[in-house]
């Protein structure tokens, strides 16, 4: 399977070589347990907190060339819960 390029003028499977990113997300969130009286072994919760994405050992492709990565710093929320068993 291809990719299709059509949009800039290319073939709609063509083989695209991107090049190689390595990441890191280390991401800080806070949670929120919601613990109901009546129930102890169902307990929801909510997060919030940031990540900040890091882009290391960039390998360019040899079908695109000038790609470029940037650090960002963004949002993330958490939803779940615990269940005892």
């Amino acid at each position: 399977m291809g990719s299709n390029i059509s949009a800039v003028g290319g073939s709609t499977s063509a083989n695209v070589d991107l090049g190689n990113v390595w990441l890191l997300p280390p991401t800080l969130t806070a949670q929120y347990h919601f613990t109901p009286l009546d129930e102890k072994a169902f307990k929801p919760y909510v997060g919030a907190g940031l990540n900040y994405t890091l882009f290391y050992n960039e390998d360019a492709g040899n079908t695109i060339k000038g790609i470029s990565y940037e650090n960002k710093l963004g949002y993330a929320v958490q939803l779940g819960f615990d269940l005892m068993l």
